[in-house]
C-alpha cells in the first residue's frame, strides 16, 4: 500500500545518471549522514556476461522523496563519491549481497531525511521467525509496472525450510544463514524496483534496519524475469554485517569494539584489533640521530636506539601487529627495524637505496613504502619476505612526505608544484587529492579514528585534516610554534618542536 509523507525518511532512492536525467534502479536506507546501505547486486549489469560494476561518478542518492520520479521541496540530492561491495559478494550465488555508498555531499538531517539504527540485538534468526516486519520501496506492481509513488508492506518472517518448500530450486540453491525470508498476505511482496529498500522492526518504538531486499523467485511461464508476489522475498541479513558496516562508518568505535588479535598473521579481512594486544600509553619519536620513548603520563622520555656513528635518521614508522618500527639511516642506505623496546636491531632493505628518506608501514596487508628521492620512486616490499620489492610510482616533484591508509588501501605523497596527490596502494587511479602548491607540510599522517589524512602546515602554523570524500579541509589547530613531526591516536594529537 501506498506509504505515508514522512513515515519513512530513511529510505533512499538510487538513480542512475547526473542532474535532471536520471532513471531509477535501487532502494536503499541511510544509516548516518554520510552513508546508504544497500544491495551489492544493484551495481552490476545484467544486460552482459561480464557484469560490469555501474560506477559511481553515475549515480547519485534522493533522500526525502515519496515521488520516484521529479525533485520536490525537502528532497535532497547526493553525488555517490564511493561505492564499497562487500570483497566477498558472488554474483552467482547472491551471498554477501550488500553495499555501503558514501555520499557528497552529506545529507542534512530534517524532519524528511533522517538516519535509522542497525539492528545491534540478536542476530540469531529464530527470534523473529514468526515476527512481522516492513519493507517499503518503488517495486513493481501487481500489473509489472514501477510505482510512481513510495511503497510499504508488512511482511512475517519464514523459517528456512517453511521458505525452501516454495520454491526448491531458487531458495534451496542460494539460501544461507546470512539470509532470511519473509512473505505477507493476499500475495503482497517485495518484487523489482525494491533491491536494496530496508525491511524494519519496531523495536519499543524505534524502528531498526535489519534487511536488505536481495532477490526472490521468478513467475513461471513469463517472458519477462519479474518477481512472484505469491512467493517470499530473500533478505540480507543485516545484523551479521554490522561490523562491517561499522568498520565503514565509525572507525574508531570499530575498532574499540574488536577483540584483540591472536599472535599469527591478519590480513583485510580480519575482524580483530592488532593494536590492542600490545601495551599503550607511550608514544615513539625520531630525532636526528637517534630513537626515544615518551610516556604520554607525562614521565621523561628515554632513548631506545642512539646510533654511535651519529647517523642521520631519515623516516620513520611503526608496525603495530608485529610491534617493531622502522627507520632509514641515510648515510648507510639501509631500512632497519627493531622492537618497541629498541631491542633485536635488524637490516630490513640493504640493497639497490639511492637516498631513502620518508617511510610508512601498511601493517594490514604487510606491505612498507618508501620514498628514494635519488631515484625519484616510491618502492615498496613484503614486510615478511622483503626481497618480494617493486616500483609502485614515479615522482614527478616531491620531497619525500608519505602516508599509507591501511584500511582504505590509498596512498598519499606530496608533489611540490600541485600539493597533495594520491592513489591505490598499487599506484593505480592517481590522482590530486588537495590541490595547493602553496602549503609547506612536515609530516602528515592518517587518523584511523576519522579516517582523515591530516597534515603539520609549518607556513601557517597550522594542523589540518582533509576528509578523503568530501575532500572538505578542517582546522584541527593554530599558532603553534615550530611544528615538525605528527602522531595521531583516537582522542588527541601530538606533534614535535623542531627548536625544542
Amino acid at each position: 500500500m501506498e506509504s505515508k509523507k514522512e513515515k519513512w525518511p530513511w529510505h533512499a532512492s538510487i538513480h542512475k545518471g547526473r542532474k535532471n536525467n536520471t532513471s531509477y534502479f535501487c532502494g536503499g536506507s541511510i544509516i548516518d549522514k554520510e552513508t546508504v546501505l544497500t544491495a551489492a547486486h544493484c551495481f552490476y549489469n545484467n544486460a552482459t556476461e561480464s557484469f560490469t560494476a555501474i560506477h559511481d561518478d553515475k549515480i547519485v542518492v534522493r533522500s526525502g522523496s515519496k515521488y520516484v520520479d521529479g525533485i520536490t521541496k525537502g528532497v535532497q540530492v547526493s553525488n555517490v563519491e564511493e561505492i564499497i561491495i562487500h570483497p566477498e559478494y558472488n554474483r552467482t550465488s547472491l551471498a554477501n549481497d550488500i553495499a555501503i555508498l558514501k555520499l557528497s555531499p552529506p545529507i542534512n538531517i530534517t524532519n524528511r531525511v533522517q538516519p535509522v539504527p542497525i539492528w545491534s540485538a540478536d542476530s540469531d534468526q529464530n527470534r523473529i521467525v514468526g515476527t512481522s516486519g516492513t519493507v517499503i520501496g518503488f517495486g513493481f506492481n501487481v500489473y509489472g509496472d514501477l510505482s510512481d509513488k513510495l511503497q510499504e508492506a508488512n511482511l512475517t518472517v519464514l523459517d528456512t525450510e517453511s521458505c525452501i518448500e516454495y520454491d526448491p530450486k531458487t531458495y534451496g540453491n542460494h539460501l544461507t544463514r546470512d539470509m532470511f525470508c519473509a512473505r505477507g498476505r493476499n500475495n503482497v511482496s517485495a518484487c523489482h524496483g525494491d533491491s536494496g529498500g530496508g525491511m524494519f522492526f519496531n523495536i519499543d518504538g524505534t524502528w531498526h534496519l535489519r534487511g536488505i531486499v536481495s532477490f526472490s523467485s521468478s513467475r513461471n511461464n513469463t517472458e519477462d524475469d519479474v518477481c512472484d508476489s505469491t512467493k517470499p522475498t530473500v533478505f540480507t541479513d543485516v545484523s551479521k554485517y554490522r561490523e562491517w558496516v561499522l568498520r565503514y562508518t565509525n572507525i574508531a568505535k570499530w575498532l574499540k569494539e574488536l577483540e584483540p588479535c591472536t599472535n599469527g598473521m591478519i590480513n583485510k579481512d580480519t575482524m580483530c584489533n592488532s593494536a590492542s594486544r600490545i601495551d599503550h600509553g607511550f608514544l615513539i619519536a625520531r630525532t636526528k640521530n637517534n630513537i626515544i620513548r615518551i610516556p604520554i603520563n607525562g614521565d621523561s622520555p628515554f632513548s631506545i636506539f642512539e646510533d654511535s656513528n651519529k647517523t642521520v635518521l631519515g623516516g620513520f614508522d611503526y608496525d603495530c601487529v608485529e610491534s617493531r618500527f622502522y627507520w632509514t639511516e641515510l648515510g648507510t642506505r639501509t631500512i632497519f627495524s627493531a622492537k618497541y623496546d629498541g631491542t633485536d636491531k635488524k637490516p630490513f632493505i640493504t640493497k639497490d637505496l639511492e637516498e631513502p628518506t620518508h617511510l610508512a608501514v601498511d601493517w594490514i596487508s604487510r606491505h612498507l613504502y618508501w620514498v628514494d628521492l635519488e631515484k625519484q620512486v616510491i618502492e615498496v616490499a613484503n614486510l615478511d619476505n622483503p626481497a618480494l620489492r617493486a616500483t609502485v610510482n614515479t615522482l614527478v616533484v616531491q620531497d619525500g612526505l608519505m602516508a599509507v591508509d591501511p584500511l582504505k588501501g590509498k596512498l598519499f605523497w606530496i608533489n611540490e608544484s600541485v600539493g597533495i596527490e594520491w592513489s591505490n596502494l598499487d599506484g593505480s587511479e592517481a590522482e590530486v587529492l588537495l590541490d595547493s602548491s602553496v602549503l609547506r607540510i612536515s609530516d602528515m599522517r592518517v587518523s584511523l579514528a576519522t579516517g582523515e589524512l591530516c597534515y603539520v602546515d609549518q607556513g601557517t602554523f597550522k594542523i589540518e585534516c582533509i576528509d578523503t570524500r568530501t575532500k572538505q579541509v578542517r582546522t584541527i589547530v593554530t599558532n603553534i610554534t615550530n611544528p615538525s613531526n605528527l602522531a595521531i591516536t583516537d582522542a588527541n594529537f601530538y606533534w614535535t618542536d623542531f627548536e625544542k
